[in-house]
């Protein structure tokens, strides 16, 4: 499967919101098999939803500065 990034343009507001939903969102689905398996989601997709995160988070902190 080829990647193809997205490139968003969010203030650091809106960076800061997105980090929050991906959080909340991945520790219902880590605490949750049963959602995970109706949602089709995997460990990893998981993992790759916290790096997303911490990218936002990164682009807060470097435009703060």
């Amino acid at each position: 499967m080829k990647k193809h990034p997205i490139i968003l343009e969010v203030s650091p507001a809106e960076a800061e919101t997105l980090s929050f939903l991906i959080r909340i969102g991945a520790e219902h689905l880590i605490t949750s098999l049963a959602l995970r398996e109706r949602a089709k989601v995997s460990l990893k997709d998981i993992q790759a939803a916290e790096k997303v995160r911490k990218k936002l988070l990164s682009q807060v902190v470097k435009e703060a500065a």
